[in-house]
């Protein structure tokens, strides 16, 4: 987990030296739309951070996926497995990132 709250190039950094290091060819963003499928003001930062994603990260594709509805479905499925909602803090937030790569 990478954070740094208001530098997009630190963290677009951090993650071009990962993908390097797994010798990826690409990355997988998700864009944060609203439940109409508009982007807001979290969606604006993203694109932002994607922009210089790109600069440090040249070699690889970068793709942005709308993420919308990805965290409800992690929750269902965990519901459907059997975890009770405090025992998903955490888990969700990986089952998503899951769902979006699958």
């Amino acid at each position: 987990l990478i954070q740094h709250k208001n530098e997009p190039a630190y963290v677009a950094k951090e993650i071009a030296e990962h993908a390097r290091r797994e010798l990826a060819t690409q990355i997988v963003v998700g864009l944060p739309l609203n439940s109409r499928g508009e982007e807001g003001e979290q969606a604006n930062s993203t694109r932002i951070m994607v922009e210089a994603l790109v600069k440090a990260a040249p070699t690889c594709t970068i793709y942005l996926w709308d993420e919308r509805f990805s965290t409800a479905i992690a929750r269902e499925k965990l519901e459907e497995a059997g975890y009770k909602k405090s025992d998903m803090k955490g888990v969700v937030d990986v089952m998503a990132a899951v769902g979006i790569l699958q």
